[in-house]
């Protein structure tokens, strides 16, 4: 488990086949902005990661990311490996102590994944209302929303 940051950008490229250039413009505005720290960067499709830089780093990484013209938006994530047991568990760790209503939303990119997002939501939802009895699901409007993407 690794603390990072998911990078997510719109659409920055214009008709035509020029979307791999604005990204790796973007890529490069951003890595010129974050040279300073010791950060590790990777490309997935659809969005960058940074990850590898102290936590105290952190506030100034985001305020430095958040400025690059293309950045759409930007959350504290968590990678871990593809793997429902092991996506619960951390899940279930990062709810513990929390109290209220709750939902959790997956984006499921990685079509090989054996779940589809509504099952895997409906799995970890139950994972963390077993080990937390002071939460509550409301899919309508909760005080708090457990983003999971999956990834190839």
């Amino acid at each position: 488990m690794e603390k990072c940051l998911l990078i997510r950008y719109g659409e920055i490229y214009l008709k035509g086949k020029n979307r791999k250039y604005f990204e790796d413009m973007l890529e490069n505005n951003i890595k010129k902005a974050v040279s300073g720290y010791n950060c590790q960067f990777f490309k997935i499709p659809g969005r960058f990661v940074l990850g590898g830089y102290k936590a105290s780093d952190e506030p100034k990484i985001i305020s430095l990311v958040q400025k690059q013209a293309g950045v759409f938006s930007l959350s504290n994530s968590v990678c871990v490996d593809t793997d429902l047991d092991v996506i619960s568990k951390i899940a279930c760790e990062m709810m513990e102590g929390e109290s209220g209503t709750f939902k959790v939303e997956t984006n499921r990119a990685d079509k090989t994944f054996s779940l589809n997002s509504m099952e895997v939501s409906k799995q970890i939802g139950g994972d963390i209302l077993k080990s937390n009895h002071y939460l509550k699901v409301d899919v309508i409007k909760p005080e708090q929303t457990l983003n999971i993407d999956i990834r190839e």
